[in-house]
C-alpha cells in the first residue's frame, strides 16, 4: 500500500542539460528533508544519469515510441528549431529515440513531480507529452519579465501555475518599477551595436561549432543530442547581418507624421508591433498555432494586411540586433504604413505614441498594459494574457485583424490604478522569488522550490493520480 504523501518524501525527476546539472544540485541541495531527487540530463560529461546509452540503442534500431500518438510527434518535430531543419524522417527517428530513453527513465524513477527548465527543444518537448500523457505533474521554470522572480509554467505552452498570492509591497514596488518612461529589461544581457563587437560574437559562435563536434567525438555522442541545435539559436551568426543605421529610421517620430501626412491617413489608429526574440521558447512554444513557426513570413502577413488601414511601428528586439536577416528588416520597411523604429529606443516611448499594441507573447504585454493600451495577441497562453483584457488573433484570420483593431480601440477601457496592481498581481502570480548562486540559469528560493514542488504533487495525489487543473 502507498503510503500517504505526507508520510514520505515527494519523488523528484530534475531534468536539464549537462551544463545546468551544477545549479540544479545546487538549489536542490538542503531538501533532502522534503524530495527524494533524481538529476537526469541529455548529454554525458556530469555525475547526472543520462539519456545518451537509451537514446543511441533506441536510435540504432529505428525503434518506434508507442507512448507518443502522430500528432504529437508531429508537434514536437515542427516546434523544435533543430528537428524542423533536418529531413523528417530523421527527425522523427531522434524524437522516437528520445521518448524511449526518458519513458525508460520515468520507468525507473516512478516521479511524483517533472521538474525542468523552459521547454524550449524536442527533448524537453518530449518529456512534458510523456509526463502530460502519465497524468503526472510537469513543473517549468525560468527567469521572469519581474525582476528578482522566476516564472513558473506547467506546460510546454508556458501555462502558468498560480501559486502564490503576491505581496501587496511587492505588487506596488513591480508597478513602479514600470513606470518610468526609461524602463527597459535587459535580463542582464550588453547592448551593444560595436561592429567590432559583433564580429567577435561572429567568432565565438564559429569557435562553439568546432568545439562541439570535439565534444561530441570525445563524449561519445555523435549526433551532439543537445549542441547540434547551435545553428539554429537566435545570436549573431554572420558578418554580414551587422545592424546597419539604413534598417531603421533615423527620425521615427517625424517619420510617423510624414508618412500619416502622404497617406492621408488622418485617422488610421498607430499599431506598435515589437519583433520577437526568435527562434525561442515564446514563440515556438507559447503560440499554440503552429503557422507562427513561420515567424518572418507570417510578420510581413499581418504587417500588409493592416498596411492601408493602420499606421505600424516594428521596433526590432533589442538582443536580437546582428542575429537576424537583414532582408527581413528591409522587406518590413518597404511596406507603406510601416515606420522602423530603431532597436535601442525605449519600449515605453514607441508605446506612448501608439494607439494599440499587436504580439505573440512578449512582455511588451505587460508594459502596454500597465500604460494604458489594448492588446491583441496571438499568445493565449502566456503568463499575463488573462488578466490583460487582451483580445485574442486567430492567425488562421489574419485578414480579420483590420477589424479588430477597430473593435478592440472602441472596446477599450483603460484600468485604473486598482485594476493595474490587480494586473501585476496576477502576473506575479505565476512567479517564485530568485535565490543567488546560479552561475547558468537562475535559481529557485528553496522555500518557494518546496511549495510548488509539494502542492503541484499533492494536488495529484488528492486526484486520485491526475494532475492538477490549470490553476
Amino acid at each position: 500500500m502507498t503510503k500517504p504523501l505526507s508520510m514520505s518524501k515527494t519523488r523528484v525527476l530534475a531534468f536539464c542539460r549537462p551544463y545546468l546539472v551544477p545549479d540544479f544540485q545546487t538549489m536542490f541541495a538542503g531538501t533532502q528533508d522534503h524530495f527524494a531527487v533524481s538529476f537526469l540530463t541529455d548529454g554525458r560529461g556530469t555525475d547526472a544519469q543520462d539519456t545518451c546509452d537509451a537514446f543511441y540503442a533506441a536510435y540504432a534500431a529505428h525503434a518506434r515510441c508507442d507512448a507518443l500518438d502522430d500528432g504529437q510527434v508531429e508537434d514536437i518535430r515542427q516546434r523544435c528549431r533543430l528537428m524542423r531543419n533536418l529531413d523528417r524522417d530523421e527527425a522523427l527517428r531522434r524524437i522516437h529515440a528520445i521518448a524511449l530513453a526518458l519513458g525508460a527513465a520515468l520507468d525507473q524513477m516512478q516521479p511524483d513531480v517533472v521538474f525542468c527548465h523552459l521547454v524550449d527543444e524536442y527533448g524537453l518537448a518530449t518529456l512534458s507529452h510523456l509526463t502530460r500523457n502519465r497524468k503526472l505533474p510537469f513543473v517549468a521554470y525560468c527567469g521572469s519579465f519581474f525582476s528578482g522572480n522566476v516564472l513558473v509554467v506547467q506546460n510546454e505552452h508556458g501555462l502558468p501555475i498560480a501559486i502564490r498570492e503576491p505581496e501587496e509591497d511587492d505588487v506596488s514596488a513591480a508597478l513602479a518599477r514600470l513606470q518610468p518612461q526609461d524602463f527597459r529589461m535587459d535580463y542582464n544581457i550588453k547592448l551593444n551595436l560595436s561592429l567590432v563587437t559583433h564580429l567577435r560574437k561572429v567568432a565565438r559562435y564559429m569557435a562553439k561549432r568546432v568545439w562541439f563536434k570535439v565534444l561530441g567525438a570525445v563524449r561519445r555522442d555523435p549526433l551532439n543530442m543537445h549542441y547540434q541545435i547551435t545553428p539554429y539559436l537566435g545570436q549573431v551568426m554572420h558578418p554580414t547581418w551587422y545592424p546597419r543605421a539604413s534598417h531603421y529610421s533615423d527620425d521615427w517620430r517625424a517619420e510617423l507624421t510624414e508618412t500619416r501626412t502622404i497617406l492621408g491617413a488622418s485617422h488610421w489608429p498607430i499599431v506598435y508591433m515589437p519583433l520577437a526574440f526568435y527562434p525561442e521558447a515564446s514563440t515556438n512554444y507559447w503560440v499554440q498555432n503552429r503557422k507562427m513557426l513561420e515567424y518572418e513570413a507570417m510578420t510581413i502577413k499581418m504587417a500588409k494586411c493592416l498596411s492601408g488601414h493602420a499606421l505600424i511601428l516594428v521596433k526590432e528586439h533589442p538582443h536580437m540586433m546582428g542575429g537576424r536577416d537583414p532582408a527581413f528588416l528591409n522587406e518590413l520597411k518597404a511596406i507603406p504604413s510601416v515606420i522602423s523604429v530603431p532597436p535601442l529606443e525605449k519600449s515605453n516611448a514607441v508605446l506612448d505614441a501608439s494607439d494599440i499594441v499587436l504580439l505573440g507573447a512578449g512582455s511588451a504585454g505587460v508594459e502596454a498594459t500597465v500604460r494604458g493600451k489594448p492588446v491583441l495577441s496571438f499568445a493565449s497562453s502566456t503568463y499575463w494574457f488573462g488578466a490583460s483584457g487582451a483580445t485574442f488573433v486567430d492567425l488562421d484570420r489574419i485578414d480579420r485583424l483590420p477589424l479588430q483593431v477597430q473593435q478592440a480601440l472602441a472596446d477599450f477601457e483603460p484600468m485604473d490604478l486598482d485594476a493595474r496592481k490587480a494586473f501585476v498581481r496576477a502576473c506575479l502570480a505565476s512567479t517564485m522569488r530568485q535565490a543567488g548562486g546560479g552561475t547558468r540559469w537562475p535559481i529557485m528560493n528553496k522555500d518557494d522550490l518546496v511549495h510548488v514542488l509539494q502542492v503541484s504533487a499533492g494536488a495529484k495525489a488528492e486526484a486520485g493520480g491526475m494532475p492538477p487543473e490549470p490553476l
